[in-house]
């Protein structure tokens, strides 16, 4: 069903674009079912794993969206949308654990006026969203999720971006941005680009400082021997070369919300 035609339904729809280390993804599908009590769906797009992984999402309760290569992490994102059917949508990496009451603070953090993203604290991500963590007295990722919400439960935060390892926007929101943009492949500087785009039409990023996510951090890229500073330097040329020119860098998802303007008067005088 197209985005557009879905309504309001109070759904919350999982995107996990998954390239193999199943074992990792099994593990946040275990904390998703296990700390997730509102209405939710799952979408993995498998973007061309092995045996082993596709062994696994065989059987696992999710959406599954199959690519036969990797087709990159936006293109994912982007079969992602399409596929889901929920009016909020969070995307996630898979090497992800979610912790009580996560989710509450996400969609809470959503209602604030002009919310655009919103993001949770971690122990992993580049930027103000990771904090220092201390599991053994804690008692892991769920004591500390405790300990955030006990302290900072409903308190938000803006800042420039959110980092992409998990990142929660309405379908609305989504429609008015426009697709990731895939030039940036496997992937780095996607989620900047997204940021920026969000907030160059008034919306805000947010960190939602009661939610507390454990991230494993660039699992894929070692696991692929990626080379992850020769990815940085080149995505980041592709980032600065595109915004060289806002008008034109924000051209496609303007030109997309032209198209789902006119398609909605089209319905409307049928």
């Amino acid at each position: 069903m197209p985005a557009e035609m879905i309504q309001p339904n109070g759904l919350v729809s999982i995107l996990i674009p998954v390239l193999n280390q199943h074992a990792l993804l099994e593990k946040a599908l275990r904390s998703i079912a296990r700390h997730t009590p509102q209405p939710h769906e799952i979408v993995v797009v498998d973007n061309g794993s092995g045996p082993e992984t596709k062994a696994f999402l065989a059987s696992a309760d999710v959406r599954l969206v199959v690519n036969p290569v990797n087709r990159g992490f936006a293109a994912a994102v982007n079969q992602a949308v399409d596929a889901a059917a929920g009016e909020t949508l969070v995307l996630a990496n898979s090497d992800i654990e979610v912790t009580p009451g996560w989710l509450d603070e996400l969609l809470a953090a959503l209602d604030q006026p002009g919310a655009g993203l919103v993001g949770p604290l971690t122990n992993y991500a580049s930027g103000s969203q990771q904090i220092p963590v201390d599991y053994d007295r804690c008692g892991g990722p769920e004591g500390m999720a405790r300990e955030l919400r006990h302290w900072r439960q409903g308190a938000v935060r803006e800042v420039d971006r959110v980092v992409g390892f998990l990142l929660a926007c309405r379908r609305t929101t989504a429609e008015l941005v426009g697709p990731w943009d895939e030039r940036f492949g496997i992937g780095n500087f996607e989620d900047d680009d997204y940021c920026l785009r969000v907030r160059l039409l008034g919306l805000r990023c947010l960190v939602a400082e009661g939610a507390y996510v454990h991230h494993e951090g660039s699992a894929t890229f070692r696991a692929e021997r990626i080379d992850y500073k020769q990815l940085i330097d080149a995505n980041r040329a592709i980032f600065h070369e595109k915004w060289r020119d806002p008008e034109l860098a924000l051209l496609p998802s303007l030109i997309k919300r032209l198209e789902m303007m006119r398609e909605e008067e089209a319905r409307r005088a049928s």
